[in-house]
């Protein structure tokens, strides 16, 4: 299902106002509810929303409506070098329009610790049905990325003599 399709089924012609906050209000707790990061960001690149999944895998609760791109407290290149904010995938969709999934940033939380965390962001297009986003927003145009965290080594590329792989039940959100 696109963005856009996932918009317009958020809503209902005729119902007006009422409904599109009542939908709004249950899904963004839904959103909150789920195991796996997901946030939103404007059109000016502002961070609007974001689960605590998110916070978690960031290491920090970034500044809603301040932040931008992101709630990460440094980005790198998958080799290390560092990414400006501008230039990362959720920056690039909300600027180019473009579906832009699967590449993989290091993210680096305040203490320190950097982990590799796989990208899906998706621009989509919200209706002005709501009287202060047509005062306030200058665009109808967001977008919501799902990062996950990439394990940093499967089991199965482990090297031998290391251990066995001990059973445990796969995490949501987590790419092994």
């Amino acid at each position: 299902m696109s963005g856009n399709s996932l918009v317009s089924s958020f809503t209902s012609p005729g119902d007006g106002e009422n409904y599109w906050l009542e939908s709004e209000l249950c899904h963004r707790q839904m959103l909150r509810a789920i195991p796996v990061a997901v946030y939103t960001c404007d059109a000016q690149g502002l961070v609007t929303f974001c689960n605590l999944a998110a916070a978690k895998l960031w290491g920090r609760n970034p500044e809603l409506n301040k932040d931008h791109w992101c709630g990460s407290w440094k980005i790198y290149r998958p080799g290390g070098s560092p990414l400006a904010l501008d230039d990362c995938p959720m920056a690039r969709t909300v600027r180019e329009g473009k579906v832009i999934r699967g590449e993989v940033i290091l993210v680096e939380r305040p203490d320190g610790t950097r982990s590799r965390v796989l990208l899906h962001p998706e621009s989509i297009s919200i209706p002005r049905v709501r009287s202060w986003a047509r005062s306030t927003r200058s665009s109808n145009w967001t977008a919501v990325n799902l990062p996950c965290l990439v394990h940093p080594r499967s089991w199965d590329e482990r090297p031998k003599g290391t251990g066995a792989r001990p059973k445990q039940e796969p995490r949501a959100g987590v790419v092994q």
